[in-house]
């Protein structure tokens, strides 16, 4: 029971280094309430943080995006209109 508790943790953790945060820690009875089972939960803790900031990173990196784009397009808009200002 202990050595398979640690072997699924041990795959849990290879798994999330690898960047698949797909697992579910709800409160099982399977991890038990030793010190394992507490290790499990908090890591499942971890894991759903690490999957959170995993989104909004994402998410701030298409509003970066867009702000890039945003800005080009006001540049280029704002050359000829200079030209024709100037004349």
């Amino acid at each position: 029971m202990f050595a398979s508790r640690l072997h699924l943790l041990t795959t849990f953790i290879e798994e999330t280094g690898a960047g698949n945060f797909v697992h579910d820690f709800q409160p099982s009875p399977q991890w038990g309430n030793d010190e394992v089972g507490q290790l499990i939960r908090k890591f499942g803790f971890m894991e759903n943080q690490l999957s959170q900031r995993e989104k909004e990173l994402l998410q701030s990196k298409k509003l970066a995006a867009i702000g890039t784009l945003a800005s080009g397009v006001a540049h280029e808009l704002n050359n000829p209109l200079n030209n024709i200002y100037t004349s």
